[in-house]
């Protein structure tokens, strides 16, 4: 991220957007957006924050700049698309579910990816409090909070052996049915 402190203000490449700050009361703007689109989300005022400033605040130019950025400056549409793990969890150690949830993770993410969590591991999920409210079946109350988790997301990632667990063949069907995209670990 190629960053230089000018006389006139500071010069920051953020990935494809490239913004010059002046203390001239202008920004310049050169994107993939249009920059009028840019423009209606960033104030053409004097910013508030110099080189000066910045050296003597010990943050880097970088850091402030991607702080005073808006999040509003990438289109609303363009949102990160979310993911979700269905992982066979029966008969498994407590570190092989973490560390296939680990690799899974990584992989998603390296994808581009936010993950939705599916596993419930809050005092309001524990056995003692689940039994407490009065839940019967308490594998079906996690399958139908994963079930309500699945509506946040565009993606589920199934890691393999799903197709040996009731849930998680209960939400690859509900993830085609509904045409959320799938990707399986076997494929990867």
């Amino acid at each position: 991220m190629p960053i230089c402190g000018t006389e006139t203000g500071i010069v920051v490449d953020i990935s494809y957007c490239r913004l010059h700050l002046t203390t001239r009361n202008s920004v310049n703007l050169d994107t993939q957006h249009s920059q009028s689109y840019i423009r209606k989300y960033v104030k053409t005022k004097e910013p508030p924050y110099t080189e000066p400033y910045v050296r003597w605040c010990g943050r880097s130019v970088d850091k402030i700049i991607i702080y005073l950025l808006p999040d509003c400056i990438f289109r609303k549409d363009e949102k990160m698309k979310k993911a979700m793990l269905s992982q066979p969890m029966a008969g498994k150690t407590e570190e092989e579910i973490v560390a296939t949830r680990k690799k899974a993770i990584q992989i998603l993410k390296e994808k581009g990816y936010e993950i939705v969590n599916t596993l419930f591991t809050d005092e309001w999920y524990s056995r003692k409090n689940m039994e407490q409210r009065g839940v019967v079946q308490i594998p079906l109350c996690f399958l139908a909070k994963s079930l309500e988790n699945m509506s946040l997301c565009h993606v589920v990632y199934f890691c393999k052996g799903w197709e040996n667990a009731r849930g998680c063949r209960i939400e690859h069907e509900a993830a085609k049915a509904y045409g959320l995209e799938v990707i399986y670990e076997e494929e990867i």
